[in-house]
């Protein structure tokens, strides 16, 4: 009993956070690579060393790029490809503000988080782009959280 109801509690999240997914997904692949997203790939594809030469005067972090020369190795080098690593760090800041508000408001309110956060035109926009905001702003998150526990 006490498993469905657990259950039952984080489903409308699960829900919410798949929703979401799907929304990102959409058309991710679409329109062409801009000259930011250009950069991040041109960025990605070189060899270690050269990229951290090539990142140090840059305003964006170099985790980003070194996490994208791996990704891209392993998903390969695609519109749809490049820009899903911000989708999975683009849903881990949904979840992660959706905990945070759990411990803080309860259920209720992290679901309206979710909802409100997942479905947000302007998160979309950011999420479905070849750059570091997503993880960026999955890491504070995950900053927040880790001081929260």
């Amino acid at each position: 009993m006490e498993r469905e109801h657990r259950w039952g509690r984080w489903g409308l999240l699960v829900g919410l956070l798949l929703l979401a997914a799907a929304l990102y997904a959409d058309r991710l692949g679409g329109p062409s690579l801009w000259f930011d997203e250009g950069w991040s790939w041109h960025l990605a594809r070189m060899p270690i060393p050269a990229m951290v030469r090539a990142t140090a005067a840059d305003r964006s972090p170099f985790l980003y790029y070194l996490l994208l020369h791996f990704w891209i190795q392993a998903a390969g080098e695609s519109e749809f490809a490049l820009r899903w690593l911000s989708v999975a760090f683009g849903l881990l800041a949904v979840a992660l503000a959706g905990r945070l508000t759990a411990r803080g408001w309860g259920r209720p309110a992290a679901a309206l988080a979710v909802l409100t956060m997942g479905l947000s035109p302007f998160w979309l926009y950011y999420v479905q782009e070849a750059r570091m905001y997503a993880m960026l702003a999955a890491g504070v998150l995950a900053l927040w959280a880790a001081t929260e526990a």
